[in-house]
């Protein structure tokens, strides 16, 4: 416990009969037994507005920088105790509620067990709240700039958005000019979104870059040094505060998956636009005089979102209106959800085009010198039909920009399947990445984005970035990462497995960056020396924990003993959720709260076998829902490990258990716990705790023999 904290223990009552039936004597001793500990009073429900000026005197008299709130009703029961504390200058962190008396299931008839393991909870809750360290604020400088990999309609919005919120925009374009290119961004902005580029530019403020290429990227969120090739192959370098990532998708045609080649009579969708757009063109391809059949290939060789659907069935309508064609629509899955494509979509019915939607086959096109040929079955008429249209569209797939793979290499960031920035997590969303003050919206997270998605990206995303940065300046909690020099070897580990990438070297030692510090703890874990600590959740302080709910106990059963590592982003939300509302839990579990998964030290699994726990759990963050990304990942590589150890050591790998349970996910919890229970309960004893309960009984009826006094 540090020194500095003194903790004030408050045992609550519903009313003053009530107050026998919450804590005796033997929990107050209990209290009392630790150093730096006050018993202040009893608080009662009924009695609350009177007694709140004693209180607060009381609190100052002993000068109290953590409170205890020990109650059996539950936490609501509690409320205007901690809302009252609040008023008083505590923070959350600052105050905790004990429930002393959950509700245990199958214990009935073990009263004894009952009162010891609610003194337990009580030790528990003091060894934590005597761990809390003061936050202390630092003031952090950061660049009030940010840098946009893109200068395509994205990149031109979140510039315009970076400018109205005080952050100078610098874009960089891989391309010889800035704006709107390719279908997609010229015919389908956010309404009322205009862009005049050269008015833009011109701006006080803004840097664009044509024909820059990124180079490196290095620092941390607020301060990042970024380095790349300018139009006339120099190396600059210039500071910014974060990162977007703008670049826009790129449209190939899918003439391989059709067997087809590009040619005079079968033309990609951006190539007919051209078409369009151009009556020279258009004459040469579909001559007045003649009536033609036109007939498009849409998501029959992979699934086209709504922007390819709505561009072309708009596509569609502009060749049926010429007059003498008539316009064939062959398709899969027609997806028209977007706000108006259904609408758009009845229009071109209306108009006279002819959709026919396949669930099976896919038509066999042929193309030649003769000409085209479709053969398809109808589904609906159930016959086989043919068509020789005089013009072939084929659809086209978005794949990732060119220079996402590369520039996702350079920020240290992954791609998915399909090659686009987006990890895998529910906590990435919706522009968010693991590296904190980089962010990626539209074309370069997904293929589909509608141009009000996104507008609505862009907005999130120079916001979040926005609040990072502070204009300047911030006021933020130093970092909680602690590292013992004297142990450090400088070997890395650390910075290669932190999933944020917040360390950087400080006279030859890693410090975290305050900002991009999730304080998660998987450095901590994976450091070979034990070299760094995580303030509030040191190593000595789980020891603590583990160690009191063996070494104190007095009164031994055939309940087995878990020790559960909780999370608590996840876990421990839940299970304090779960003793809210008298859900019954196994009495042989012991919750140990832990920052994230990824912080449970291997060292420590193997200290509660130690100590006679007879099985211990891993309760992480579902495995595409972890807050910090790869924590749950890292525990998981960790069981896998360990459970080979203790097959070295004697005992059985399934008394290593992993499961995942989501913040909120009470049922699934207690479902987890019982059979969690009901597993080690068949394993039986682990062979430690037998030796130990054979060496207590032995204790008792043997005592020391001094041979120099004691001779046969």
């Amino acid at each position: 416990m540090l020194a500095e904290n003194r903790i004030g223990i408050f045992f609550y009552h519903k009313g003053k009969r009530a107050a026998s039936a919450v804590a005796g004597e033997d929990l107050k001793t209990t209290a009392r037994s630790f150093p730096g500990v006050e018993v202040v009073e009893d608080l009662y429900q009924d009695h609350w507005e009177t007694g709140i000026e004693a209180l607060t005197k009381e609190i100052a008299d002993q000068a109290l920088s953590r409170l205890i709130v020990v109650t059996q009703q539950g936490t609501p029961e509690a409320q205007p105790g901690l809302q009252a504390f609040s008023r008083w200058g505590f923070r959350p962190d600052q105050v905790a509620v004990v429930d002393v008396r959950p509700d245990f299931m199958g214990v009935e008839s073990e009263p004894e067990l009952i009162r010891e393991r609610s003194a337990l909870l009580l030790k528990q809750a003091v060894v934590r709240q005597g761990a809390l360290e003061a936050a202390v604020l630092e003031s952090v400088e950061t660049i009030p700039r940010i840098l946009i990999l893109g200068g395509g309609l994205a990149g031109l919005l979140a510039a315009q958005e970076a400018l109205k919120l005080g952050l100078a925009p610098l874009v960089l374009e891989s391309g010889k000019t800035l704006g709107p290119s390719g279908y997609y961004e010229q015919a389908d902005r956010p309404a009322g979104a205009s862009i005049p580029v050269e008015n833009f530019i011109s701006q006080p403020g803004v840097q664009a870059v044509p024909e820059a290429l990124l180079v490196s990227l290095a620092g941390q969120a607020g301060d990042f040094t970024v380095r790349f090739l300018d139009g006339e192959d120099r190396v600059r370098e210039e500071k910014v505060g974060a990162v977007l990532v703008a670049l826009p998708p790129e449209g190939r045609p899918n003439f391989e998956a059709y067997g087809l080649k590009a040619g005079r009579k079968v033309l990609p969708l951006s190539q007919l636009e051209t078409l369009l757009s151009s009556p020279e063109y258009r004459e040469k391809i579909l001559p007045a005089e003649e009536v033609g059949e036109v007939v498009f290939l849409l998501g029959l060789a992979s699934e086209s979102g709504p922007p390819v659907v709505g561009r072309a069935i708009r596509d569609a309508l502009r060749v049926q209106a010429l007059g003498n064609t008539q316009v064939y629509f062959f398709s899969g899955n027609l997806k028209v959800a977007a706000e108006g494509l259904e609408r758009e979509y009845a229009r071109a019915r209306e108009e006279g085009v002819v959709f026919f939607r396949f669930t099976g086959g896919s038509p066999v096109v042929e193309a030649g010198d003769a000409g085209l040929r479709l053969e398809f079955d109808d589904e609906i008429l159930g016959r086989r039909l043919q068509l020789k249209p005089h013009l072939l569209v084929v659809d086209e797939t978005l794949a990732p920009h060119p220079k996402l793979k590369e520039y996702a290499e350079i920020l240290g960031l992954g791609l998915d399947s399909s090659g686009f920035m987006v990890p895998d997590q529910v906590y990435a969303l919706p522009v968010r990445t693991p590296r904190r003050g980089i962010y990626v919206v539209g074309g370069s997270r997904r293929p589909y984005v509608t141009a009000d998605e996104i507008q609505t990206e862009v907005e999130e995303a120079v916001l979040s970035a926005a609040e990072l940065i502070g204009g300047g300046m911030r006021q933020v909690p130093a970092s909680r990462v602690e590292v013992d020099r004297k142990k450090c070897t400088i070997c890395l580990t650390c910075v290669r497995s932190c999933p944020h990438q917040a360390l950087h070297f400080v006279y030859r030692r890693p410090q975290a960056s305050p900002l991009a510090c999730q304080a998660c703890g998987v450095c901590a874990a994976e450091c070979p020396m034990d070299a760094i600590q995580i303030k509030d959740f040191r190593d000595e302080t789980i020891q603590k924990e583990i160690s009191g709910n063996f070494r104190e106990r007095k009164y031994d059963s055939a309940v087995p003993q878990v020790v559960a590592f909780c999370c608590r982003n996840s876990a421990e939300k839940t299970i304090r959720q779960a003793v809210l509302f008298r859900e019954p839990l196994p009495i042989g579990f012991e919750f140990i709260q832990v920052p994230c998964a990824g912080k449970i030290d291997p060292d420590q699994v193997l200290q509660a076998f130690r100590e006679g726990a007879d099985g211990v759990l891993l309760l992480a963050c579902p495995l595409e829902g972890c807050q910090s990304f790869e924590g749950n990942k890292k525990a998981w590589e960790r069981v896998q490990y360990l459970r080979e150890v203790l097959v070295e050591l004697g005992l059985e790998p399934e008394r290593l258990l992993f499961e995942t349970v989501g913040p909120g996910m009470t049922a699934q919890l207690i479902k987890t716990l019982l059979a969690v229970d009901d597993r080690i309960r068949k394993l039986g004893f682990s062979p430690v705790r037998r030796a130990r309960g054979i060496q207590r009984v032995y204790d008792q009826f043997t005592f020391p023999v001094d041979s120099k006094t004691f001779v046969i």
